[in-house]
């Protein structure tokens, strides 16, 4: 008799799991069919739901979905080039922490990969909603608050009882995006440059925001008089961040890459908001710009898409047919030949206009000489190694530029901040108008300047091995490319299970 109760708890949790699983493929249908009236997309097949019930569930199948999205291999060797170079990326907030701050605010998710919805139930939306209000007072000793106009509520609590529904529309106009364009077959596409697939990215990211965005206002219109001045103020704050995009984050600037007060600014939170923030402004502004034609522009934009964050960023150089500016891509050589064997090849990736700015603003601790060093990106493409002898990273990055003064710009950069960056004492050894070369008890740096072309070497012990690089760096094979051009790593530097994956495809 003692396992009845227990039998009985059981059956009562198959019999919820099994209406959770009812309702919630009920609901995404119905999500669909909102999403579809707004973005004049149509379900092509029914779409898998799968429900999470459970936090470390959650935080387990977000940490499965970042690093299909961003390669830990990957990551790691940005946090040493990065370190190399004298930024600050490297000091960032563990993966856990970042997990915790991801899974904040979220109702539920598509997965391009398995073609399925994950949606929260009402309990882990709970749980996961008071855990987020617990972090808040412990770093800031405040609960959080929005605007709170009449007194009925705030927008929080507004929000809490339509978040589940705004995210669904959301999710749901990806499983439409994927079904109509493919978004796993687009991802993989552009996975060798990291830039190019933000600005891809941005187009999937801010479609969604669009979409979810109409399906708020069609709710605020339809709801209590005192929701429409809360979606005024909204409006007004998003007004301000998306039309004075650069602006406001002067505006914001922080003087530290840490987390302030639920605020956080590192790195990696930059580089995953940004298609979601920066997504939805290009969206407002291609649809300003459609007229008539409305979301059949915006559905246009998965084929005739940005190359670069720098075209996210300004969107006069994608929708100004005479400041048009594509990305130039740089085919990387091969180094293999030149360096010893116990050199093994780890990465090779463009950082693009967004992601340097973000290096530079962490370094420099001014959005404004950020903005200013970074804006006149044209190109760019690393190629990291590992000394297996050394037990050290050494890299060549080459970056192109849209003019010569901008790569003059960069170049006196560098070497004006060459001690403040690496924070060792370094020893100049070589400096001139074009080249210049430093050293310290680690290794050398080297920067040279061919027209509006800037290199930059780091990370190795022996300087002549570096300076026997410069040549075939700089004179590798560039292109301008165009809408449906994407980099492909030449076969020379795919590792054993790239090649692997590529013939299983």
């Amino acid at each position: 008799m003692k396992k009845l109760p227990c039998f009985f708890a059981a059956l009562v949790l198959l019999q919820s799991r099994a209406f959770a699983q009812q309702a919630g493929e009920k609901q995404v249908l119905w999500a669909a069919d909102k999403a579809g009236r707004i973005n004049k997309l149509t379900l092509l097949s029914q779409v898998e739901t799968r429900y999470v019930d459970d936090y470390d569930e959650l935080l387990a199948i977000l940490k499965e979905l970042y690093e299909k999205d961003y390669p830990k291999e990957r990551y790691r060797t940005l946090s040493m080039l990065s370190e190399k170079l004298g930024f600050y990326i490297s000091k960032e907030i563990d993966e856990d922490e970042y997990l915790i701050l991801s899974a904040e605010g979220i109702a539920g998710f598509y997965d391009s990969e398995i073609k399925a919805i994950y949606v929260l139930t009402s309990d882990l939306i709970d749980t996961v909603q008071k855990k987020q209000d617990q972090r808040l007072f412990d770093e800031c000793g405040y609960k959080e608050t929005f605007f709170s106009g009449y007194g009925y509520e705030t927008v929080k609590d507004w929000y809490k009882r339509n978040r589940a529904d705004l995210t669904l529309v959301h999710e749901m106009t990806h499983a439409l995006q994927d079904q109509h364009f493919d978004l796993e077959g687009w991802f993989k596409q552009y996975e060798a440059n990291t830039d190019a697939s933000l600005a891809i990215r941005s187009v999937v990211e801010g479609f969604a925001e669009y979409t979810e965005e109409y399906f708020l206002s069609q709710i605020m219109s339809n709801s209590e008089p005192y929701v429409n001045e809360i979606y005024r103020y909204y409006n007004l704050m998003l007004y301000e961040i998306l039309e004075y995009r650069r602006e406001w984050e002067m505006k914001n600037d922080s003087y530290t890459p840490e987390d302030v007060c639920g605020d956080f600014v590192s790195y990696r939170y930059k580089l995953s908001t940004f298609p979601y923030t920066y997504g939805l402004a290009f969206m407002q502004r291609l649809h300003l710009e459609s007229g008539w034609r409305g979301w059949d522009k915006l559905q246009d934009a998965h084929y005739d898409h940005p190359l670069s964050t720098e075209q996210i960023l300004h969107l006069e150089k994608f929708f100004d047919k005479k400041k048009l500016d594509f990305p130039v891509f740089i085919v990387p050589p091969d180094l293999t030949p030149l360096l010893p064997e116990s050199f093994e090849f780890l990465d090779t990736d463009s950082l693009g206009e967004f992601r340097i700015y973000i290096m530079l603003k962490d370094l420099m601790f001014s959005s404004e000489d950020a903005i200013r060093v970074s804006e006149g990106w044209g190109g760019d493409r690393y190629i990291a190694f590992m000394d297996n002898n050394e037990k050290d990273i050494s890299f060549a990055w080459l970056t192109v530029w849209d003019s010569e003064k901008d790569a003059d710009e960069f170049f006196n950069f560098f070497n004006e901040n060459i001690i403040h960056r690496k924070q060792i004492s370094v020893k100049t050894v070589l400096k001139n108008k074009n080249y210049s070369v430093f050293q310290s008890f680690r290794d050398y740096s080297i920067i040279k300047k061919k027209g509006d072309m800037v290199l930059i070497l780091e990370g190795f012990k022996n300087r002549d091995l570096a300076e026997s690089l410069i040549e075939t760096i700089l004179n590798a094979e560039t292109y301008k490319a165009e809408y449906e051009d994407y980099e492909v790593v030449p076969d020379y530097y795919e590792k054993p299970e790239d090649k692997e994956n590529v013939s299983n495809r």
